[in-house]
């Protein structure tokens, strides 16, 4: 989802990998696990290029400010969308990983409730 710049709702980002997966056809049989989270921040993208920002000089600054900018364009959000299920069965993945951030265990714990309900 982050690829695509014009996406403007987890629905569209579902959408967008079935399309992804229709254009490559049999290499999807090759695709062994699941990163599932959902992240719709094409806006954000589209800023930064318009308007990239000065990197510092100093190497570990410069990682600060990249670190920085992946994650606001790269949130690991928890999808909501019941897309993400038809998704899940046409790869049958042998490995599913919920991949979303989280300040404190007790805050990954709902995240993962949220989750679990979305994909049963």
């Amino acid at each position: 989802m982050c690829t695509n710049i014009n996406l403007k709702s987890e629905c569209e980002g579902y959408e967008y990998i079935e399309n992804m997966l229709d254009i490559h056809g049999d290499l999807c049989k090759f695709i062994k696990g699941i990163h599932l989270h959902f992240s719709i921040t094409g806006d954000l993208a589209l800023q930064a290029l318009q308007n990239p920002p000065e990197l510092k000089i100093d190497f570990y600054e410069r990682f600060a400010q990249a670190y920085e900018y992946v994650t606001s364009i790269d949130t690991h959000s928890v999808t909501t969308h019941k897309k993400a299920v038809d998704l899940i069965k046409r790869i049958n993945p042998k490995y599913l990983t919920f991949e979303f951030c989280a300040e404190n265990r007790a805050s990954r714990e709902q995240k993962l409730v949220e989750q679990l309900q979305v994909l049963i």
